[in-house]
């Protein structure tokens, strides 16, 4: 997860964002991946899932178990994943250089799934 941390100073006190691996909870996702989900390519809303860092191999392993057992492929869920670093440059250049129609981008409507587990046990 991409998590904010305060950083006590000096010079002065400020937030920071990190990577944390939502598999161990480590900082430091220097060779990790970021892993969402979505129904793209289904007709009407598209459904998403909230962004997850974990750390390749064993951490990265056990998040795509998780994920599928919250996210079922019979409901039309489909598991994307990018290098981290990948990923941050370009959150990066997007920042600045939003994409636009010209570029081929299509925004539809954005429908935030949480996991399932989590909303059983509400």
């Amino acid at each position: 997860m991409i998590e904010y941390v305060g950083v006590l100073g000096p010079p002065e006190a400020l937030n920071y964002p990190i990577s944390v691996c939502d598999t161990c909870r480590e900082q430091g996702v220097e060779r990790g991946n970021v892993i969402w989900g979505t129904t793209a390519g289904a007709p009407g809303l598209r459904r998403g899932t909230p962004i997850h860092v974990a750390h390749k191999g064993r951490c990265d392993a056990a998040l795509d178990l998780w994920f599928a057992q919250v996210y079922f492929d019979a409901d039309g869920w489909m598991q994307l994943s990018e290098e981290l670093d990948v990923f941050a440059r370009q959150l990066a250049r997007n920042a600045t250089k939003p994409l636009s129609a010209g570029d081929g981008i299509r925004t539809y409507p954005l429908q935030l799934a949480l996991p399932r587990l989590a909303q059983e046990t509400r």
